[in-house]
C-alpha cells in the first residue's frame, strides 16, 4: 500500500486489516474508537493463519518515509510479531532512516529499534542510468520515437517523473490515435 503524508496510525492499521480480511469490529469500543493494540493481535493472527495454510503473506509500505513516529513504532511492535511468518517491506528514500533515527533528537521521536531490526534486510537502488533503464519502457510505449525518447532522457529524472510526463499522452493517445501522438507530446514539453 502506498501511505500519505496525512496517515496517522489507524489509516495504516485499518488499511493492512482491510487488505487482508480482518473484521475490525471486533477491535472498537464502546464509542466506536479502533482499539490499535487489539486490532494488531488480530492482524498477527491472520496472517499466521495465511502462512500455516501455505500462504506467503507480505506487507509492503510504499513512500514509507512518510510515515510518522507513532507508526513506526507500532510497526516494530507488529514486525516483533510475525517475524516467523511474515516479512514487512519499507519502501522510500534515505528520508525513512531520518525519521528512524531522527539524528537531531536522539530518543525523542526516533525508532533506533525498527532501524536495527530492518538494517540487514535495507537495499539501496543505484543510482538511475536514465538511458539504460528507462529502455524496457520506451520499448513498450514508444518505440522508434527517438524524439520523444531524448526529451524524456533530458527531463526525467526519475520514474515517478517518467510516468508524469508519459501518461497524459498515452491517454491522449489513447482517445485520438498514434498519429497526434507525437504533436500532443511536444505541446505538452
Amino acid at each position: 500500500m502506498v501511505v500519505g503524508d496525512s496517515w496517522k496510525l489507524e489509516d495504516v492499521v485499518l488499511e493492512i486489516a482491510n487488505m487482508i480480511g480482518v473484521d475490525y469490529n471486533r477491535a472498537t469500543t464502546v464509542w466506536r474508537a479502533i482499539n490499535v493494540r487489539k486490532l494488531l493481535a488480530q492482524i498477527a493472527n491472520k496472517l499466521y493463519e495465511i502462512g500455516e495454510a501455505g500462504g506467503n503473506p507480505m506487507i509492503v509500505l510504499d513512500e514509507a518515509e512518510n510515515l510518522k513516529p507513532a507508526v513506526l513504532k507500532t510497526i516494530k511492535e507488529l514486525y516483533d510479531a510475525i517475524i516467523d511468518y511474515c516479512s514487512i517491506v519499507l519502501i522510500g528514500t534515505p528520508q525513512i532512516l531520518d525519521s528512524m533515527l531522527n539524528k537531531r533528537n536522539k530518543n525523542r521521536t526516533s525508532v533506533p529499534q525498527l532501524y536495527r531490526r530492518f538494517k540487514a534486510g535495507t537495499r539501496y537502488i543505484s543510482s538511475l542510468n536514465k538511458g539504460r533503464d528507462f529502455t524496457p519502457f520506451f520499448d513498450i510505449h514508444i518505440k522508434g520515437e527517438e524524439g520523444i525518447k531524448a526529451m524524456l532522457i533530458e527531463h526525467a529524472d526519475n520514474y515517478g517523473e517518467l510516468h508524469d510526463f508519459i501518461e497524459p499522452v498515452l491517454r491522449y493517445c489513447d482517445k485520438k490515435g498514434v498519429k497526434a501522438y507525437r504533436r500532443n507530446f511536444q505541446a505538452i514539453s
